[in-house]
């Protein structure tokens, strides 16, 4: 917790624990934007490795051995930057975009809202 709101940090398990300690529905999945980063993920690394098999084939010269040797760490880093480009700066743009009342709706739109906690009768999560 930082300024009573949760923060999730790279070790973050996804077991959805915190739930049930948190005030109600202060914490949400955003559906769309998940499938979003999915789709994009998977795309950009993709485009990534297949962007570095074509063109490192036409710079590097030399045995197939030493073509293997030289793709290897470039196709480790295409992977890199296929996860790191929809995580970091895509993601950024759309945060930007959240600003606006519509999209906003759209991106909160969650499936951990209809959990069943939030709609039985008498819950109350922990207090401070």
């Amino acid at each position: 917790m930082e300024n009573k709101l949760p923060r999730w940090k790279t070790n973050c398990e996804d077991c959805n624990r915190c739930i049930n300690i948190f005030p109600e529905k202060a914490i949400q999945v955003s559906l769309p934007l998940m499938v979003i980063h999915t789709i994009l993920n998977l795309v950009l690394t993709v485009l990534f490795i297949k962007g570095v098999l074509d063109y490192a084939s036409l710079i590097i010269v030399g045995t197939p051995w030493w073509k293997v040797l030289v793709d290897i760490p470039l196709v480790i880093l295409a992977i890199y930057l296929g996860v790191w480009v929809p995580l970091v700066p895509l993601d950024a743009v759309f945060r930007w975009l959240m600003r606006i009342p519509a999209i906003r709706r759209y991106f909160t739109k969650s499936f951990t809202k209809s959990f069943r906690r939030y709609s039985a009768p008498g819950f109350k999560p922990w207090k401070e």
